[in-house]
């Protein structure tokens, strides 16, 4: 845990030693810890998630497998304070989204997201409210940012669309934050738009 200062206000700890999906990590904020979901190997899941309870004193609870026997290429959680939501990746390329408890149990049944014709998860997302936002990235030879948002039961409220258009490699690295009633979008050389996600 790190104080707001920079400096490290609690021991480290290893919350994973399998470093192979390492780059889909993320993690939230519920209640009174941290919650960390990743994908690792297992004897019968190449991509298994994984949940973590991290204290604010930096203790780490049992890792549980999350949605067991389901592959998660890619994740990201989300939670609005008080629960946890999820966006992920299929074999397939699909991008999903799925309420899960904080013990990784489904919540309810998995939600097909229609990104769109010429769009692609970026695996970028930030909740809004009960609500979640996506960022997209166009698949075309002119490439494209764009966002979607869900609502609380993953239902698409606001459909994607297009907010810049470049070369494919300015969009290679995007993030989302919230200001407000906006959200800014970040990507390439540090280029930002700030956006109203109107249902």
């Amino acid at each position: 845990m790190i104080a707001a200062d920079g400096r490290s206000l609690t021991p480290p700890a290893t919350i994973t030693t399998d470093t192979a999906l390492a780059s889909w990590l993320s993690a939230v904020f519920v209640g009174d810890a941290f919650y960390v979901a990743f994908s690792v190997a297992t004897a019968t899941n190449p991509a298994q998630l994984r949940l973590v309870r991290v204290g604010l004193g930096g203790e780490l609870g049992p890792a549980v497998d999350a949605l067991p026997g389901l592959r998660v290429e890619a994740s990201k959680l989300v939670s609005g304070g008080n629960d946890l939501r999820l966006m992920y990746s299929t074999p397939s390329g699909a991008t999903m989204w799925q309420s899960i408890s904080l013990t990784g149990a489904a919540l309810a049944p998995p939600v097909l997201v229609d990104v769109g014709a010429g769009f692609t998860w970026s695996f970028a997302a930030l909740p809004f409210g009960s609500d979640t936002v996506g960022l997209l990235v166009g698949t075309g030879a002119m490439g494209a940012l764009g966002a979607l948002r869900l609502g609380d039961d993953g239902s698409i409220v606001a459909p994607p669309r297009a907010i810049a258009r470049a070369y494919p490699w300015v969009f290679a690295s995007v993030d989302v934050a919230r200001r407000g009633p906006d959200v800014v979008l970040l990507w390439g050389t540090l280029r930002l738009a700030r956006v109203t996600m109107e249902n």
